[in-house]
């Protein structure tokens, strides 16, 4: 929404409509903390057109909510620290790295190719047909001349465009690095920090395709078809964790469930796109609750189990968030995938633990130990659990 926010707040700046532009610029940078990189993106396009004033109606707003922020986490100890912990002087530039090639390779490295093809497969026959009839009827009302069809910016404006997004992927990379939180990933809700590096490929896919009509629509159908097999594919797990909630609430109907009781899952985690854990099921603790929550109307302590939780004399130690947690003689364990339910002990779910399936989040993970594997935990060793 930022970026749709500062994109209209552009068009109103091109369009000489000051007050629209700095309404929506408002709106675009307090909606969210990654509103910096686009506001000094599109500000600096300006600057470099000598628009000086048009630049101001897009960055003083976002210095504005730069200033609230600061004084609201800074001043006053309030709000979402995004700032990580442990960064240093000498770990910032690794990180920087990182989110450097992550980006290159969840925009146009072996990631995206892996997604775009898993999501045509995905799409299947009733997809495809789905997808023909949308590009015939796109294709049908945007039939344009070949002068229409060039960008709607000369040489100059288009160097100095391209230029001003590479910024903006560069202060966001920035941001990311400073964070040390979101690395670019093209599954599951880390694909939403590529929206800024996107952006840039979009724009010089455009440039690419200018009036050739076939490259514009190759690029459209398979573009058309990508999505319509994603769109199946959410759809189908939408189904699914409403079978899961309704399973649930036949259970508690059956037999009410104890909220007081120590409540372990498995399985449920992820979507599976082909080869990969794609759309988040219950894999973090606040999705778990939420199924019981929504299946009961009760609030249950509840925490996904998975190969990076760790059992522990009498406590379970989660390797991904460091936390520990003690466990009491007698547990819960549901199973997401068949809605069993069984009482363990703390030694029975040991053994459990160890059975578990690993969560395939990224095509790293499938290399055997070598060089590539050494780089990524040499640049985040944090992630060193999604290797165990």
């Amino acid at each position: 929404m930022s970026l749709g926010f500062y994109a209209w707040a552009f068009c109103a700046a091109q369009n000489n409509k000051r007050s629209l532009a700095v309404a929506t610029a408002l709106a675009g940078s307090f909606i969210s903390y990654g509103s910096t990189p686009i506001a000094l993106g599109f500000g600096i396009w300006f600057w470099m057109k000598n628009q000086r004033a048009k630049a101001r109606w897009l960055i003083f707003p976002n210095l504005l909510y730069v200033a609230y922020y600061l004084s609201l986490t800074r001043v006053f100890g309030l709000g979402i620290q995004r700032i990580g912990r442990d960064l240093t002087v000498a770990t910032l530039p690794k990180q920087y790295l990182l989110q450097v090639l992550s980006s290159v390779d969840a925009t146009i490295g072996i990631s995206f190719i892996c997604k775009m093809f898993l999501s045509c497969l995905a799409a299947g026959w009733i997809g495809l047909g789905i997808s023909v009839g949308i590009f015939f009827i796109i294709n049908r009302a945007s039939r344009k001349s070949t002068s229409e069809m060039q960008p709607p910016l000369d040489r100059s404006d288009c160097a100095k465009m391209t230029l001003a997004l590479v910024i903006m992927v560069t202060l966001a990379l920035g941001m990311f690095a400073v964070t040390g939180l979101y690395p670019q990933v093209a599954f599951n809700l880390g694909n939403r920090v590529v929206l800024y590096s996107a952006l840039l490929v979009v724009w010089l896919l455009a440039i690419w395709i200018g009036s050739s009509k076939w490259k514009y629509q190759s690029i459209l159908f398979f573009s058309i078809l990508c999505a319509v097999g994603l769109s199946r594919h959410w759809r189908s797990f939408a189904q699914t964790q409403a079978k899961i909630i309704g399973g649930l609430a036949e259970l508690d109907r059956a037999k009410p469930l104890d909220s007081s009781a120590c409540w372990l899952t498995k399985g449920g985690r992820y979507s599976r796109l082909g080869w990969f854990d794609h759309i988040e099921g219950a894999s973090e603790e606040w999705v778990a609750t939420a199924y019981f929550k929504l299946a009961t109307g009760r609030r249950f302590s509840v925490l996904p189990l998975s190969r990076f939780t760790k059992v522990e004399d009498d406590s379970i130690v989660n390797i991904k968030y460091g936390v520990r947690i003690m466990l009491p003689k007698k547990i819960q364990l549901l199973n997401f995938d068949t809605l069993e339910v069984q009482s363990i002990t703390p030694m029975q779910l040991d053994a459990e633990v160890k059975l578990l399936p690993q969560d395939h989040r990224h095509w790293i993970q499938r290399l055997p130990e070598g060089t590539a594997r050494s780089l990524v935990l040499r640049l985040m060793p944090k992630v060193e659990y999604i290797f165990q």
